[in-house]
């Protein structure tokens, strides 16, 4: 089998399991209670907390254990928002955004704010476009540090100058669950005053994010309960996912898997036909999207018999049907929207596993391209 799926989630690392599975079995206790196994919980989280937030900077108060990065994204716009009803009515959100942001543009229409969607041009957000709609009434800016569809990487620190020569209070949130542990992220540098990760991309669990909230920055949660994590995320913590998470971050930070990446992927570029179009420009190397001669899903199949796997877009609307319409927003056409696939990749992936990913895809456009 050659995974090459690994934007829409990673295989969790071998140390990470037995961390969890550990932890299920020996730590099981609640971390809200007050004998022993809940104190050896609540340990867990405490160094987790600390792993966490050393690896991007931050203050350990700054970093909240969320169910998924989809709530915590969630939590970042709308916690911000509804704790901060007079701090402006635009909110501006990437036209190419995870769904998980983008979606929360429709709700917001509907209850009175106003939402404009930052257009892309050439592969950056339109600049001029920013510059002529963020105004003191903007409250918050929603732009993700890497795209799960093109793998581009997008100038963070430039919104938040941007904003500070304005002399703005707008906050700006930054979606890094594409970047986390592959791009620098240090929050001093960043610029982004709320960031979101998720575990599964990075050999850690599914149902495990962080959302990172600058001091300062006031959230409310968007559902009640016992008031963990600070209020914000109530329930009781998933302690083994939390402990799996760091124990993740750690290896990631370790091993800098970016590097090994970036060579797959040229390998991988270098490789493949030259009549196949790239869709993918100024990218870390993890992603690489490009668009075949044949649609997309006949093209998953046909690799997948092969014992490859990639995938046609981002896992959370690909089977949705449609356009995508994080590719139109890349001035890519219909037609080769429909004929797209994204391959990812990870520090598991060999260079003889590229070779030959990159040799079925080339043999499959052929063959199409003669008929």
């Amino acid at each position: 089998m050659i995974y090459l799926d690994n934007a829409a989630t990673t295989r969790p690392y071998d140390e990470v399991v037995e961390t969890v599975t550990e932890v299920l079995a020996n730590r099981y206790g609640n971390p809200s209670s007050l004998h022993r196994l809940g104190m050896e919980a609540e340990d867990i989280i405490t160094e987790a907390r600390k792993t966490v937030a050393a690896s991007i900077g931050a203050k350990e108060t700054e970093i909240y254990f969320a169910p998924s990065g989809t709530l915590a994204n969630n939590t970042a716009v709308l916690g911000y928002l509804r704790r901060n009803k007079h701090s402006g009515n635009k909110v501006l959100i990437s036209s190419v955004e995870h769904a998980s942001v983008y979606n929360i543009g429709k709700y917001l229409s509907d209850i009175g704010y106003q939402v404009e969607y930052i257009p892309i041009k050439n592969y950056e957000p339109d600049w001029e476009w920013l510059e002529e709609h963020l105004d003191e009434t903007t409250a918050l800016v929603s732009m993700m540090a890497v795209n799960n569809e093109t793998g581009t990487v997008f100038d963070i620190k430039r919104i938040r100058q941007m904003i500070a020569k304005k002399g703005l209070k707008t906050v700006l949130h930054s979606d890094c669950i594409q970047a986390y542990g592959k791009l620098e992220l240090s929050v001093r540098e960043f610029g982004a005053d709320l960031m979101t990760f998720s575990g599964h991309k990075i050999g850690a669990p599914k149902g495990i994010g962080v959302l990172y909230a600058r001091k300062g920055i006031l959230l409310t949660s968007l559902y009640v309960g016992g008031g963990q994590e600070d209020q914000l995320f109530s329930g009781t913590e998933n302690v083994a996912n939390i402990a799996g998470f760091s124990r993740a971050v750690k290896l990631f930070l370790k091993e800098k898997p970016v590097e090994k990446v970036k060579v797959l992927s040229q390998l991988f570029l270098e490789k493949l036909s030259p009549d196949i179009l790239i869709n993918s420009k100024n990218t870390l190397g993890t992603i690489v999207n490009i668009s075949m001669n044949l649609r997309s899903e006949i093209v998953l199949h046909m690799l997948e018999s092969e014992g490859i796997y990639v995938s046609s877009g981002s896992a959370c609307s690909e089977k949705k049907g449609g356009n995508n319409r994080v590719l139109e927003a890349f001035s890519v056409s219909k037609a080769m929207q429909d004929t797209a696939i994204r391959v990812s990749f990870s520090h598991a992936n060999t260079e003889e596993e590229i070779l030959i990913a990159a040799e079925k895809i080339n043999e499959i456009y052929w063959k199409n391209k003669k008929k």
